[in-house]
């Protein structure tokens, strides 16, 4: 079990190492617990487990990742790397575009696809990068407690088992 400062400090080698894509997606849930409270909008959407098995993985990372980026729209992306910022840059001008839910959305497919040059995750791909990323990289805390709390918790990184591949 790792820590955020444990990814930072790349403890185990963790940022390089191949992790399943679903712990990933755990972890990102985790953050979400941290940062937001039980009334907030995209509460369920970013905190709920709708995963079954790995075989319907897929269109569940699709409608998280355009959930993701529904309320990312309303914070600032605070990071340093040019590629992630002008793929939010696009991702925000495909909502503003159409803001409707995933199913019914247009670009739905675009932003899932922009949204692959800011997190492994919308890949299919694991790493615990993307943890940092997310709480380093947006501004997603309300304040500094909620911040403190994200940093106490602890995320499970199970490693990539390729018999098991989710899709």
């Amino acid at each position: 079990m790792y820590k955020y400062r444990d990814i930072i400090d790349d403890v185990d080698v963790i940022t390089i190492r191949s992790i399943d894509s679903v712990s990933v997606y755990n972890a990102f849930r985790k953050v979400f617990t941290a940062a937001l409270a039980e009334g907030d909008e995209f509460f369920n959407e970013l905190t709920w487990n709708n995963f079954t098995r790995n075989d319907r993985f897929s269109p569940v990372v699709n409608k998280y990742i355009f959930d993701l980026f529904k309320f990312l729209s309303n914070k600032k992306y605070i990071g340093n790397n040019t590629k992630r910022s002008a793929s939010f840059e696009k991702i925000l001008n495909l909502l503003k575009e159409d803001n409707s839910s995933y199913e019914e959305n247009k670009n739905a497919s675009a932003i899932v696809e922009e949204a692959k040059n800011i997190f492994k995750l919308a890949k299919l791909d694991g790493s615990a990068s993307d943890v940092v990323i997310l709480a380093d990289e947006f501004d997603i805390f309300k304040n500094e407690e909620d911040r403190k709390k994200f940093e106490k918790i602890y995320f499970n990184f199970d490693a990539f088992d390729g018999c098991d591949i989710p899709s």
